[in-house]
């Protein structure tokens, strides 16, 4: 497992990996990733296996002190792998570097196994996000204490 630093050259994998992990309407367009690769409040970070990108996750640095996980991908033909944890030590800790005290994220309510993920990370469920991601189609809205000694301890 290798991870870097995704680059406008790698925005159209990421985005068949979008596809796969999720619904049309739910998978980000082209010109999204694409945004987010160059943003400066943005950090998107690829995962590669023998070369093939396997997964990826964007944060958006949305305060001094907080960031949102937009998006953590792995495609489902590396799932089961530990892809999605070793994603999830590298943007925390890419957080704490940067004094990051308070992470959030969305997650489908039918999710279960990110749910769970997020779970053994110490994200808790906020509150419901009523149609999320359309009518009816609903996302839990989760959170992390970075600062708190616990937290940085990891799994």
């Amino acid at each position: 497992m290798i991870l870097r630093e995704l680059s406008l050259s790698d925005v159209e994998a990421a985005a068949r990996i979008d596809r796969r992990c999720f619904a049309a309407w739910i998978a980000y367009p082209l010109e999204i990733l694409e945004e987010c690769v160059m943003s400066s409040t943005c950090e998107s970070v690829g995962i590669e296996e023998d070369e093939v990108l396997a997964g990826f996750f964007i944060v958006f640095y949305s305060g001094p002190h907080s960031a949102q996980v937009v998006t953590i991908d792995v495609d489902p033909d590396f799932r089961g792998m530990g892809f999605g944890k070793v994603m999830m030590e590298e943007l925390e800790n890419r957080a704490r570097q940067k004094d990051i005290r308070r992470m959030f994220l969305q997650v489908s309510v039918k999710n279960y196994p990110a749910q769970s993920l997020y779970k053994k990370f110490g994200y808790h469920v906020r509150r419901i996000l009523y149609h999320y991601y359309g009518p009816g189609y609903h996302a839990y809205l989760m959170e992390k204490d970075l600062s708190c000694a616990e937290a940085a301890s990891g799994i």
